[in-house]
C-alpha cells in the first residue's frame, strides 16, 4: 500500500475547504480529518504542518453544527429571549389550560406506545450526544490550532482567524464574556497587521458589539458599530477615490482588480446600510436606559 504524501493531504485539504465554499459540510468534514491525519502521520500532530488542518476541520465541524442548530445554538437563543422568558411561561400557563378542555374528542386519535415513545426517546438522547460530540470536537481542534500558532508565533493572521472562531462558538453557547476576550484577542492582532480601514476589522467590531448588546451593554454595542461604520466608510471612499486607489486597496492579484473593487464597493454599501440601521436600534437602546437611569434617580 502507498504511504500518503503531502501532495495528497494538500489536495484533500484544499477540497475540504472548496466544500466548506460550497457549503457541503460532511464531505468538507471527510476530507478535512483526513488531510489532518496525513499531515499528523508525517510531521507529528503538533507541528506547524498540521495547524491549518486542526483549524478547517473544526470550522467544518462547528459549521455543521450551526446548520443542524444544535444545543449550542438553543442556548444561545435562550439568552436572547430571557428577558421576555417570566412573560410567556404566564402565557404558555394559560395555554395549557385551554388545551386541556380540548381534548374532550381525543379519543379519535391513537395513543402512542410506550414502546414507540421509548424509542424515539432514546433516539434523540442519541442525536444530541453526537451535535455535541461534534461541537466538541470542534472546539479541541481548533484550540489545539491556537496553541500551534501561538507556539510558533509566525502566522499572527492565522491566529486571529482561530480567535475569531473560538469567539463565535462562545457566542453560539452563550459565553458572552468568553466570547470577547476572544474577538478582543482577534481584533488586537488585525489591527497590528492589517490596513487600518480593513473590513475584516470592522467585522470583529460587529462581532463584538453583539455580545455587548446580549450582555445589556447597549453603550459598548453602540460604539462597537460606530467605529465598524467609520471604517466601512473609510475603506468606500478609498474605493471611489481613484482606479489607482482601488487597485491598491484590493491588491493585483484578482484576475480583474477593477471588477473586484466594484464588488466590494457594492457589497460595503449594503453593509453599510445594515450598520445604520443597527446604529439606530442601539441608539434607541441607550436613550431608554438613559431615561430609566433618570427614573431611579427621582
Amino acid at each position: 500500500m502507498t504511504t500518503p504524501t503531502e501532495a495528497d493531504a494538500t489536495t484533500a485539504f484544499d477540497e475540504g475547504c472548496k466544500s466548506i465554499k460550497a457549503n457541503d459540510m460532511e464531505l468538507a468534514i471527510e476530507k478535512l480529518a483526513r488531510a489532518l491525519e496525513i499531515r499528523s502521520a508525517l510531521y507529528g500532530e503538533q507541528d506547524i504542518k498540521t495547524a491549518s488542518a486542526y483549524y478547517k476541520y473544526g470550522c467544518a465541524l462547528f459549521y455543521k453544527a450551526q446548520d443542524e442548530n444544535t444545543v449550542f445554538g438553543k442556548q444561545a437563543q435562550a439568552a436572547a429571549d430571557a428577558k421576555d422568558g417570566k412573560a410567556s411561561n404566564e402565557g404558555d400557563a394559560d395555554d395549557d389550560g385551554e388545551a386541556c378542555d380540548d381534548d374532550d374528542d381525543g379519543d379519535d386519535e391513537k395513543p402512542e406506545k410506550d414502546g414507540e415513545s421509548n424509542k424515539d426517546d432514546e433516539k434523540d438522547e442519541e442525536d444530541e450526544e453526537e451535535e455535541e460530540d461534534d461541537m466538541e470536537l470542534a472546539w479541541k481542534l481548533i484550540e489545539n490550532a491556537r496553541l500551534i500558532y501561538e507556539e510558533d508565533g509566525d502566522y499572527p493572521v492565522e491566529l486571529a482567524n482561530v480567535y475569531e472562531t473560538l469567539g463565535e462558538i462562545n457566542t453560539e453557547h452563550a459565553n458572552f464574556d468568553a466570547a470577547l476576550e476572544d474577538l478582543a484577542k482577534c481584533l488586537a492582532i488585525l489591527e497590528m497587521e492589517l490596513e487600518e480601514d480593513d473590513r475584516r476589522i470592522a467585522g470583529v467590531l460587529c462581532s463584538m458589539s453583539v455580545a455587548h448588546q446580549l450582555l445589556d451593554e447597549p453603550e459598548k454595542a453602540l460604539k462597537g458599530v460606530e467605529r465598524a461604520i467609520g471604517i466601512c466608510a473609510s475603506r468606500v471612499n478609498r474605493l471611489k477615490s481613484s482606479d489607482e486607489a482601488a487597485i491598491a486597496a484590493v491588491g493585483k492579484d484578482h484576475d480583474d482588480p477593477m471588477a473586484a473593487a466594484k464588488a466590494e464597493l457594492e457589497q460595503l454599501e449594503a453593509v453599510m446600510a445594515d450598520l445604520r440601521a443597527r446604529e439606530e436600534e442601539l441608539r434607541g437602546l441607550v436613550s431608554e436606559d438613559a431615561s430609566t437611569r433618570e427614573q431611579i434617580k427621582k
